[in-house]
């Protein structure tokens, strides 16, 4: 066995990634000011190139399609080994996905052996480890102007009609959400982090039972919490156009309108800096070249 555990633990400094893809990992230590977490509703709503280009805001979009809510707290314990971010942005979707006890543990065990044994987590990058001179770094690099971003120039309406009725029932944040919840809120508070809540326009997500539910609890722990889903008209979000799976998620065109909105937030009520003509940023503006690129070909 310690045999194994040494050999195990020498491989893994051989497939650790190599900043070969897209990750936050190839973002340089220290450089973010602001993160975003949360599940698929977070990571195709939120384009940090635009806040690049609009305020000079460095930041990351850490979401990850189906995430949970320990699963968020985890990675975004990881970041913070590199990253000091002064905002986060949490995208609240999270709070009402479904869990079980065992997928919990699971996910508990799956963290604590991957950081003790890195090749556990990185397995699939032999695929890097040996075809690293076959990298297309070109696409690599534009892929990585996106900044965490996932997105689709598509359009496929949203036609339910209104789906924001009030009413004084509250959605109850289920006991294993909540404690992940109170895990990032208290992380944050130890690392002198401004956690902000939001909720992305989202008609087959979300409720206003959902809203009272987030709401009572941002109320409980001194956060703020943005609700988009009743500031459409604000955001200016067209149900016939901005969705490309019926109201599921925002496509490109209401990601667009989803980040505008919430960059003016944070400029309003934020301290973040704005870094445009910094040398040490200078790539960011590489990058911004990439991603008017990237969004070109999807029609914008």
């Amino acid at each position: 066995m310690v045999v194994l555990v040494l050999i195990l633990t020498g491989l893994s400094v051989v497939f650790r990634p190599k900043s070969t893809s897209a990750s936050i990992d190839d973002e340089d230590a220290g450089s973010l000011d602001y993160l975003v977490l949360g599940d698929s509703e977070c990571c195709t709503s939120f384009t940090p190139m635009e806040l690049w280009n609009q305020y000079g805001y460095v930041g990351y979009n850490c979401g990850v399609f189906a995430q949970r809510m320990q699963n968020a707290y985890y990675g975004f314990e990881t970041t913070l080994e590199s990253q000091a971010p002064k905002v986060v942005l949490l995208e609240a979707n999270l709070a009402f996905t479904n869990q079980n006890n065992i997928r919990i543990a699971q996910n508990a065990c799956d963290h604590l052996f991957g950081n003790v044994i890195s090749l556990y987590r990185y397995h699939n990058e032999w695929q890097n480890f040996l075809l690293t001179q076959l990298d297309d770094k070109h696409a690599a690099a534009k892929k990585n102007a996106w900044k965490g971003f996932h997105t689709s120039g598509q359009v496929t309406p949203y036609t339910g009609g209104n789906y924001v009725t009030a009413t004084d029932t509250v959605t109850q944040i289920a006991e294993p959400q909540r404690t992940y919840l109170d895990k990032i809120v208290e992380l944050c508070r130890n690392n002198g982090i401004e956690l902000i809540l939001y909720s992305v326009p989202a008609p087959r997500d979300w409720s206003y039972a959902k809203h009272n539910g987030l709401a009572a609890y941002a109320s409980e722990n001194g956060l703020a919490y943005v609700d988009l889903n009743l500031l459409q008209s604000e955001v200016g979000m067209d149900w016939s156009k901005d969705t490309y799976d019926k109201g599921d998620h925002v496509n490109l065109v209401g990601a667009l309108k989803v980040t505008t909105y919430l960059g003016a937030y944070l400029h309003s009520n934020t301290k973040l800096p704005d870094h445009r003509g910094d040398m040490a940023y200078a790539d960011w503006d590489a990058k911004y070249q990439l991603y008017l690129g990237n969004k070109k070909k999807l029609g914008l």
